[in-house]
């Protein structure tokens, strides 16, 4: 489910199970893998890389050039950040 307030990039690939909620932004060359749900207003960076059944909890920030592994959980708020 994508949500139609999401701001998609082009080029992202977004598995068909995947969960996008409102305001969020997936730049252009994400990936998201199979379950993969990302909440409210959370940012996730261009060539970031979100493994199956991971949760980006609401906005949360994941630059560039992260590599999220299966199942990881990250909390509301959270910045991975890119320094």
């Amino acid at each position: 489910m994508l949500s139609d307030s999401a701001d998609i990039g082009m080029g992202a690939a977004i598995h068909e199970s995947a969960n996008v909620w409102h305001l969020a932004e997936i730049r252009e060359g994400a990936c998201l893998e199979a379950g993969v749900v990302v909440g409210r207003g959370a940012y996730i960076g261009s060539g970031v890389r979100i493994c199956e059944n991971s949760k980006i909890q609401n906005f949360a920030m994941v630059y560039e050039p992260a590599v999220i592994g299966a199942g990881v959980f990250i909390g509301p708020g959270a910045v991975l950040t890119n320094d």
